[in-house]
């Protein structure tokens, strides 16, 4: 697989699984005792990245989810998935014209 298809994979299931946490984050927003998750987006060993996800401490009776936050979040995560999307199409458009040129 060329590097550049790999790291953009990895990017597209990164951005995915941040887009879960946020949901699952906003879905659990009035729910008392609630431990909100974080992610962190870290550099994998074989290139690309891996998503972390911590839990926090839970605050019984209070609502400590952000939800303007966890919005914010996703906008970025769909926006970094638009953009590893288009990696591997601009990836595929340049082996095509490789292939042709080489036909």
């Amino acid at each position: 697989m060329i590097p550049s298809v790999g790291t953009a994979l990895s990017g597209l299931q990164a951005a995915t699984q941040r887009v879960g946490v946020a949901a699952q984050n906003i879905a659990n927003a009035s729910t008392p005792g609630y431990a909100v998750l974080s992610t962190r987006q870290v550099s994998d060993a074989n290139g690309g990245v891996i998503v972390d996800v911590q839990s926090g401490a839970a605050v019984p009776d209070q609502n400590s989810v952000d939800v303007a936050n966890e919005l914010v979040g996703m906008m970025t995560a769909s926006y970094d998935f638009r953009a590893n999307l288009k990696t591997i199409k601009i990836t595929d458009n340049m082996q095509k014209s490789l292939l042709d040129i080489l036909s």
